[in-house]
């Protein structure tokens, strides 16, 4: 196709020295320039997945802090609080003729627990019976589920100096309520604990 003196003519042509060294000049350029943008590329990778993990971090946080585990225990309608003592309501008269709070000595709060999780209860004198608010079904003081349980304690044998303990334990902390007899008043009195440091 080509005659050879044609071809041999092409390769008789050399670039000059010049010329030469400013193609490998620029390759070595390009390949700067590219090593530049692949660092640049990068770098806001890596700033992209550490503004996402933040972004997923602080969600798991604002998620968390809106359902965040709320129990409040009730005495009649009032919230039992760290502040001040509240009246501990004695069991419906109907209900005390059918049980041991008719006995002088025996005494029987009713209240009323709030949780927004799954819980576990515990006295450390008396007995305690959890019963489901809505149904009235009987529950295990050891999975009293979230919702409104109904609680009926009853304390034998009393003793205005004594003083007596029920425990609520969540997946995120225990809580105390300490039941007294408060002298000024001439009644018995719950309130919540204070944590323990």
């Amino acid at each position: 196709m080509f005659e050879k003196k044609t071809v041999d003519a092409y390769k008789t042509i050399q670039p000059s020295p010049h010329l030469r060294e400013r193609v490998v000049q620029l390759q070595a350029d390009t390949a700067i320039e590219e090593t530049k943008i692949l660092r640049f590329r990068g770098f806001y990778r890596s700033v992209g997945v550490v503004a996402a993990c933040c972004v997923l971090v602080l969600a798991f946080f604002l998620l968390n802090l809106h359902t965040s585990e709320q129990v409040v225990l009730y005495a009649g309608n009032q919230a039992v609080t760290i502040e001040h003592g509240v009246p501990a309501p004695q069991q419906d008269a109907q209900l005390r003729a059918y049980s041991l709070a008719s006995q002088e000595d025996t005494l029987t709060v009713s209240l009323k627990l709030t949780t927004t999780s799954e819980s576990n209860i515990s006295v450390d004198n008396g007995v305690l019976s959890c019963y489901d608010a809505q149904s009235g079904e009987p529950l295990d003081m050891q999975q009293i589920p979230k919702g409104e349980t109904q609680l009926y304690w009853t304390i034998s044998m009393l003793d205005a100096q004594g003083q007596f303990h029920l425990y609520i334990v969540t997946k995120k902390e225990p809580l105390s309520y300490l039941l007294y007899f408060d002298t000024s008043a001439n009644q018995w009195m719950i309130c919540q604990e204070n944590e323990k440091e």
